[in-house]
């Protein structure tokens, strides 16, 4: 069965460091750590891959806010999918208005954080790479 892992982010080069790309950046982690490149098909950049085991995990959800995710929902026409989810830190106090939070989201990683965003970049890919092997669970 054909899968496939998705990064969600923004294109272009002003948003490839934003905390709004950490999907893209860790599958940038995961390919590195494949040996793979990836190659621009129509307006994406894709990586093809061999990966042994099946994937027998069923999971489902709203978009939980994330455009991204609205937008794939609506795309493949369902809500059912694997999905590894990874923090990119709050504004400091609860009840920011939007504009604040999208200026968060939009936002560059501090240099003390990035050591942290490296190593959760390849959680994540590692936490990917589980669900296509996962053997255990019922098959969707």
């Amino acid at each position: 069965m054909a899968q496939g892992i998705v990064g969600l982010g923004n294109p272009g080069p002003e948003y490839r460091d934003t905390r709004h790309n950490m999907g893209a950046r860790a599958l940038d982690a995961l390919a590195k750590k494949l040996k793979v490149r990836f190659q621009r098909v129509g307006g994406h950049l894709v990586a093809h891959v061999k990966w042994l085991g099946r994937v027998r995990v069923r999971s489902k959800g709203s978009a939980g806010g994330h455009n991204g995710m609205r937008s794939l929902i609506g795309t493949l026409g369902t809500d059912q999918l694997r999905r590894v989810k990874v923090g990119i830190g709050r504004p400091a106090s609860p009840g920011r208005d939007r504009e604040e939070i999208v200026d968060h989201v939009l936002s560059a990683f501090l240099p003390d954080e990035l050591p942290t965003v490296e190593a959760a970049c390849l959680e994540a890919g590692a936490q990917a790479l589980r669900l296509v092997e996962a053997q255990n669970v019922r098959r969707f």
